[in-house]
């Protein structure tokens, strides 16, 4: 017989997996591995569970940043070489609304002249090259009719982003 004979059809666990949101699971999760350098297996009083790892750093890190904002004890990490880069003009709007909250995340920008911006320091969970690619997302990201939103989306927003580029790569 051939070896494929041999093996379960492929969707027969499909009936026993199921998506689980964070909120209904126990504090009793003990990891077992690591699969692929992706994903966290690992399990709990219901079961195996199988976590992205991305997934799961970016949301302790966005809860960090929050907290951390909330108290005002953000770390900040000083470039030797501060790093500049031009803004769109819609870039430029945005950065003017977003440079205080920015600062409270450990950022330290400067405007330079006209569009030019200059990073002096980072977050220092943020990897080195990472802040230009996200300053510029997130100014991208918050348009013009954002520009009116609460401070508290703001600052989603700018945690969110944060922790998306500082969190572990697959």
């Amino acid at each position: 017989a051939p070896q494929e004979d041999l093996l379960p059809p492929l969707n027969s666990a499909a009936r026993y997996a199921r998506v689980v949101s964070t909120d209904s699971l126990s504090n009793n999760i003990r990891p077992l591995g690591q699969l692929d350098e992706s994903f966290i297996i690992a399990t709990d009083n219901d079961g195996l569970l199988l976590i992205d790892q991305h997934v799961a750093h970016e949301r302790v890190l966005f809860d960090k940043y929050r907290k951390l904002e909330a108290a005002r004890l953000t770390e900040s990490q000083q470039l030797l070489i501060p790093e500049t880069f031009d803004l769109t003009p819609a870039q430029a709007t945005v950065f003017d609304e977003l440079a205080a909250e920015l600062d409270l995340y450990g950022f330290e920008t400067m405007r330079l002249s006209g569009r030019t911006v200059a990073i002096k320091a980072t977050p220092a969970d943020l990897p080195a090259g990472e802040a230009r690619n996200m300053l510029s997302e997130l100014l991208d990201a918050v348009d013009a009719e954002k520009k009116g939103s609460a401070r508290e989306t703001l600052r989603d927003e700018i945690a969110a982003s944060l922790a998306c580029h500082a969190a572990i790569k697959v």
